[in-house]
């Protein structure tokens, strides 16, 4: 790689030597952090946002040189016209050829596979889960309206060809519950869910609501949970199995003050929300999104 840093070059002198007498050729790659280069002022205050410093700080946080973005084949070959850059070039395009993309950009259904009972299909041991959980909710009888809205969201979840999602978050927060782990009631769209209910995911009578399933447990124990998670729902049965996290975006209303805080100088106080004008423009990230915005700020 090349971004102009002195560093960079000095290692790839040795680097090229090892090759040499390894027999390996050269690949050329690039530390890419965005996608465009115009990108780089929003990527320099992102850094200021997340480490607390203004862009006028001269010992902040930042990126030596430049080109951290992602370079066309053309911009690639253009860095350097030395031999071996050139050939760099070219062998990485050989193994970006050697790799099959067949299915690659196929969609794939990557939830977890239940275990399911022999006799039953993943359909079939859904219905009869939620049967059960019904009886156990309602002792005393299942009341009609309870009834239909149930077997109304079974139709629903089956079409969306949820079952196995219900299956897979009903065993591990079971499992949870039996081995002394506190479990919230649940929250979510889904919270207010009569299936959620009766199977155990969540201890709220139904809402007419769907489809995220959000519970939260005890902190102190969420690693016995997980390694849990990891060895019931191992790769060899499910193409996709990880840990769950939870991906916070910020919202523009609430990202102004953060985001004007790397422009202005350290004296400065920002002004209540109230009297917040979009005037000055400067680089705004919300979400995955770059958004040009401004405030001004009061001395």
């Amino acid at each position: 790689m090349d971004h102009g840093i002195e560093i960079e070059h000095r290692v790839r002198d040795g680097l090229l030597e090892i090759g040499k007498k390894l027999g390996i050729p050269p690949l050329v790659t690039n530390d890419s952090h965005y996608t465009y280069a115009h990108e780089a002022t929003a990527h320099d205050a992102l850094l200021c946002i997340q480490t607390g410093k203004n862009l006028s700080d001269p010992d902040r946080f930042k990126f030596d040189g430049t080109g951290y973005y992602l370079k066309s084949t053309d911009e690639m070959y253009a860095v350097d016209s030395s031999d071996a850059w050139q050939q760099g070039c070219a062998n990485t395009l050989l193994v970006a050829e050697m790799v099959d993309t067949t299915g690659m950009f196929e969609a794939k259904n990557l939830m977890p596979k239940f275990d399911i009972p022999d006799g039953y299909t993943e359909v079939t041991w859904f219905k009869e889960e939620v049967r059960r959980g019904m009886e156990r909710r309602f002792p005393g009888g299942i009341p009609d309206d309870r009834q239909k809205q149930a077997e109304y969201e079974l139709d629903v979840i089956i079409q969306m060809g949820f079952p196995g999602y219900f299956l897979v978050v009903a065993d591990f927060i079971m499992w949870a519950k039996n081995n002394g782990i506190a479990v919230g009631p649940g929250r979510g769209s889904a919270a207010g869910s009569i299936v959620a209910y009766a199977m155990g995911i969540t201890d709220l009578d139904e809402r007419i609501s769907m489809l995220i399933l959000d519970n939260v447990f005890d902190e102190g124990r969420r690693v016995e949970l997980i390694r849990y998670l990891a060895e019931e729902y191992k790769p060899t049965r499910s193409p996709c199995s990880s840990s769950v996290v939870h991906w916070r975006s910020r919202q523009a209303d609430r990202v102004v003050r953060p985001t004007g805080r790397p422009y202005r100088p350290p004296a400065a106080r920002p002004a209540p929300r109230s009297q917040v004008r979009m005037s000055v423009p400067w680089p705004l990230r919300e979400s995955q999104r770059y958004l040009h915005i401004g405030a001004s700020f009061l001395e």
